[in-house]
C-alpha cells in the first residue's frame, strides 16, 4: 500500500469509526490550503455534509438536478447556525413549509454526502488533511440519517 493509499485507508477507517462509536455532532475535515468540509452526525448517522471550494455550485447543481426549485429571497435565515450551514437549512425550510417532501429533498442530502466524502478521499490521496470531531455542534433539525459506514464504503469502493 503507497503512502496515498494509506492516508486514505486512515481516513476511511476514521470516518468508519464515528459511526461505530454513534457519534454525534460535526467532523471537520481541512486540507493544506484551508479548504474545509464538513461531515454531521446524529448517533452514527450521517445527516449531512458539505464545504469545498465550491458547496455554493454543488447544492445549486444538486437542487436543480433533482427539480427542485427555490427562490432564495422568499427564505430568511435567523440563527447562526441556520446561517453557517444555509444550504442544509433551506432544506429544513422547504420541508417544513411543505413546498417539497422528504423523498424529494432526501436525494439532494444523499448526493451532497456522496460527493463530499468523495472530494475528501482525493484529497487525502493528494495531500495530508486534518480532521477533528466536535460533539457539541450538531444540526437541530434532521431530514434523513444515512447509515455513515455505508455511505463511507460505497464511496471508498468507488474510489478504488
Amino acid at each position: 500500500m503507497d503512502t496515498d493509499s494509506l492516508a486514505v485507508h486512515s481516513i476511511v477507517e476514521q470516518l468508519r469509526s464515528y459511526s461505530q462509536r454513534q457519534f454525534s455532532g460535526c467532523i471537520e475535515i481541512q486540507d493544506q490550503q484551508e479548504q474545509h468540509w464538513y461531515l454531521h452526525y446524529h448517533l452514527g448517522r450521517i445527516i449531512w455534509a458539505t464545504g469545498g471550494h465550491h458547496s455554493h455550485r454543488r447544492w445549486r447543481r444538486l437542487m436543480s438536478q433533482h427539480k427542485l426549485h427555490v427562490d432564495l429571497s422568499k427564505i430568511s435565515l435567523r440563527t447562526p447556525e441556520e446561517i453557517s450551514y444555509w444550504d442544509y437549512h433551506v432544506l429544513v425550510i422547504l420541508l417544513k413549509r411543505q413546498s417539497f417532501t422528504r423523498d424529494q429533498i432526501s436525494p439532494v442530502v444523499e448526493h451532497s454526502v456522496h460527493e463530499v466524502l468523495f472530494d475528501v478521499l482525493q484529497q487525502a490521496a493528494a495531500q495530508q488533511i486534518t480532521y477533528y470531531g466536535e460533539v457539541h455542534r450538531t444540526l437541530s433539525a434532521t431530514i434523513t440519517l444515512l447509515h455513515g459506514e455505508q455511505a463511507v464504503n460505497q464511496v471508498y469502493d468507488e474510489w478504488l
